[in-house]
């Protein structure tokens, strides 16, 4: 059996669960989340696959923490809702930390772009609010 590096490890979980996500195999993807952190990964998740698909995926960056046993990785999703088919982009930062031989998601932020791609926000305008005195 080969013997995979650190990085090696790192490059294989991040390249999974961002494919298994867009391809909307979250049962296998869980498989590479912390157990502290997928219940909030499966409703930051919960409209992949429905409302929300997912056009295309790309890793941008990977960053080891040899000291820390962590690390960073930088994903460009590009996504739409299907009510409305408006193509929009986010950047997410995800952190990762070693877990015995592999690595873990333990956190997933929208660094730039849509905000709405984790925890989907409904992208139709508000109604108007009364701002008159009752």
């Amino acid at each position: 059996m080969q013997q995979l590096s650190p990085e090696e490890r790192l490059r294989d979980a991040v390249m999974s669960l961002n494919q298994e996500t867009r391809w909307n195999r979250f049962d296998i993807a869980m498989q590479r989340v912390a157990p502290t952190y997928q219940q909030q990964f499966q409703a930051a998740h919960a409209s992949w696959g429905k409302e929300v698909q997912i056009a295309d995926s790309e890793v941008t960056g990977m960053t080891r923490h040899k000291e820390k046993d962590q690390a960073i990785s930088t994903v460009s999703i590009r996504w739409y809702h299907q009510n409305s088919m408006i193509i929009s982009d986010s950047v997410v930062l995800q952190t990762w930390k070693k877990h015995k031989q592999t690595f873990l998601l333990t956190d997933e932020v929208v660094e730039s772009g849509h905000p709405g791609l984790l925890a989907f926000v409904d992208m139709q305008p508000d109604a108007p609010q009364n701002t008159q005195p009752d």
